[in-house]
């Protein structure tokens, strides 16, 4: 079995690996790396035979893979972040302060209000702003150095068409102010907080995280931001400056809410990376260094990431590690460091069209999400373990000059991106063009899946394979009904303008075809109804839906008055085509229905004529044991 990519006239075989299934009668080819997006492939099987051992003819299957879609576009001057709440975009801007989007609808979104920063509009393109929530759900804002003082803000966004600003506390001077003393030969007034632009912030454990030019790095009490601006030097625990310009910085914690710990970017005479202990700010300890050659610009953190640790091809059970992603645009490359340790240990790295600016992983699709070269680019980092061997600096096996670990690559607006922000439910990409606003890019079409809640939590599970109704019996010989035999459909799916869709579930062969009904129980279950999963827009569950559950049997007489099919080689779901008429707007589509059909989902399970055909032979051999055991009793009286 080959997979081959066809480009230009052209065949460039793709590595990977074919992997016989538990059914011993069907075979998958597993790629190395992620296939491109908008590519034509073919699958080749060759070599094989019938069982009288006569070599049958090469079988081809072309395929093309699915197509990210620009859906929209929103003004916005000079964004330099951004962060998803919900169905609520929070826009950070140099010179309007903060804007609120409301972008449910994806061919849509529509502007709810903006809250202006500093003291006057027009702020100067050096202000730039980022963002953060902190534990209530708040914004905070940092920003400033010049013309303003550097500032740290709360933004009750509650209400998104009435943002408050709650919080504001001076935690910078000015760039330029002993200077402006100087000029005019005055003596500057004595202070305790250095001159910077405030670059990046982060929350965690009541603290905020301050990232300056100028002026290292500072720990803020979270807790003591008043509402009126004013100067409060107690709220300032710690001022870290072994790198006077920190660009970006990272915290996190140990399992449990044990220490905590920040990474933090160093530019200037000594460029790299530092890890600190700063779980007592007054008590801070730094741990690790790591250089590089060029500056160091954006950080993005994977706790707890799926990692062959001991590195046999799988990854298991409690195989993780902590992985620290760094986009290093001098050198036009991310890095992946291990910093499980507490230390720096290099992984691997992947060579990027042009400087990397901001970065999302997706960990439970195994997508990294950034920009570079005016395209949105997604990185398959499924099997990083694989990044540490030798030859995977540079992979490209069809000669195009883009590393093959890059999947996806979407041209967008921006020349310039500090701004990114994803819904890894939706798949949808939110992209900040400094000069001009952000746009709104549909990464792949909905899809919806086929669950399982085995263990009745209310956490679905995804299941490769499913156990029907009539297998399982007792002592007695009777069926036994167990949460094995039931499933659910799942989707995500803009949550706006209705609180339910629609699927479809069959019971096919193995051939795909569907199944006759038979008895009381149906092999087809059209417009299956799944329900919005919360009414709050803010909630990741507004965009959730789940189905009642659903018994699958092979027993066309079960007694369970719900909802039930008959079951198949195989359970497949598919939503429904009317679902692609829902968000459409001047010719921009969401989906379309050809997209819904690729969304599909497949499980297996046991064919029930099968099933049946082997309870007949159970039972012809039970009568026929019984019959036996009539005429040895019989014998034996007589």
């Amino acid at each position: 079995m080959r997979l081959l990519e066809v480009r230009e006239g052209s065949e460039y075989s793709i590595a990977g690996k074919v992997k016989l299934l538990e059914s011993k009668t069907e075979v998958a080819f597993i790629p190395d790396t992620g296939l491109r997006e908008d590519s034509v492939y073919t699958l080749s099987l060759a070599g094989l035979s019938d069982v009288a051992g006569n070599l049958l003819p090469e079988v081809k299957s072309n395929f093309r893979t699915k197509k990210s879609s620009v859906l929209g576009f929103v003004e916005a001057k000079s964004v330099s972040d951004s962060l998803l709440v919900g169905n609520i975009l929070v826009v950070a801007s140099a010179e309007e302060g903060l804007r609120l989007f409301d972008v449910s609808d994806p061919t849509n979104m529509v502007p709810l209000s903006t809250l202006y920063l500093s003291r006057a509009r027009g702020l100067s393109k050096e202000d730039l702003p980022s963002l953060e929530l902190d534990p209530q759900g708040r914004v905070i804002v940092v920003g400033g150095g010049n013309p303003w003082n550097g500032y740290i803000k709360i933004v009750d966004i509650t209400d998104p068409a009435n943002p408050v600003q709650v919080g504001s506390q001076k935690i910078t001077e000015r760039v330029g102010r002993a200077a402006s003393y100087y000029d005019v030969g005055l003596e500057p007034p004595p202070t305790t907080l250095p001159e910077a632009y405030l670059r990046r912030v982060q929350s965690l454990a009541g603290y905020a995280f301050v990232g300056t030019t100028g002026g290292g790095f500072e720990i803020i009490d979270g807790t003591k931001i008043e509402p009126q601006t004013s100067t409060k030097p107690d709220i300032i625990l710690a001022i870290i400056q072994d790198s006077p310009t920190v660009m970006d910085l990272a915290a996190f914690q140990d399992e449990g809410a044990g220490s905590t710990y920040l990474v933090t970017t160093a530019f200037g005479i000594y460029k790299g990376l530092y890890l600190y202990n700063v779980t007592q700010p007054a008590e801070i300890v730094e741990l690790s260094k790591y250089q590089t050659a060029s500056s160091p610009q954006k950080l993005e953190l994977a706790l707890g990431y799926p990692y062959d640790v001991n590195n046999n091809g799988t990854v298991e059970e409690g195989e993780k590690r902590d992985l620290l992603f760094v986009s290093i645009p001098g050198e036009e490359k991310i890095k992946v460091l291990d910093i499980t340790d507490r230390s720096f240990r290099e992984v691997g790295e992947v060579k990027t069209p042009g400087p990397a600016g901001a970065m999302v992983v997706d960990a439970e699709a195994g997508v990294l999400y950034t920009h570079a070269d005016e395209h949105l680019l997604l990185i398959d980092i499924r099997d990083i373990r694989r990044w540490e061997q030798p030859g995977y600096l540079f992979l490209d096996a069809n000669a195009d000059g883009v590393d093959d670990r890059i999947m996806s690559r979407v041209k967008t607006r921006a020349g310039l991106c500090q701004a990114l922000s994803v819904d890894t439910n939706l798949k949808i990409a939110y992209v900040g063009n400094f000069d001009q606003g952000v746009e709104l890019v549909r990464v792949d079409p909905p899809r919806v899946e086929i669950v399982q809640d085995t263990d009745e939590d209310g956490v679905y599970e995804v299941v490769e394979e499913v156990l029907p109704y009539g297998l399982e019996k007792n002592a007695q010989g009777n069926p036994v009904s167990s949460a094995r035999n039931f499933v659910y459909l799942s989707a995500f799916f803009p949550g706006t303008k209705s609180s339910t869709i629609t699927a479809d579930l069959w019971s096919v062969n193995f051939e795909g075809e569907l199944l006759p009904d038979w008895g009381q129980a149906e092999t087809g279950l059209k417009a299956v109804v799944l329900t919005r999963q919360s009414d709050d827009p803010k909630s990741e569950k507004f965009s959730f839906f789940v189905s009642d559950k659903i018994q699958v049997t092979v027993d066309p007489e079960s007694p369970y008055a719900g909802k039930k099919i008959l079951s198949g080689d195989y359970l497949r779901a598919v939503l429904s085509p009317e679902l692609s008429d829902v968000y459409t707007l001047e010719g921009k589509q969401y989906v379309t229905k050809e997209e819904l059909w690729q969304g599909m989902d497949y499980v297996k399970s046991v064919r029930a004529e099968l099933s049946l055909a082997k309870m007949r032979n159970e039972d012809k051999t039970r009568r026929k044991l019984l019959k036996i055991n009539i005429q040895k009793m019989e014998s034996e009286a007589g």
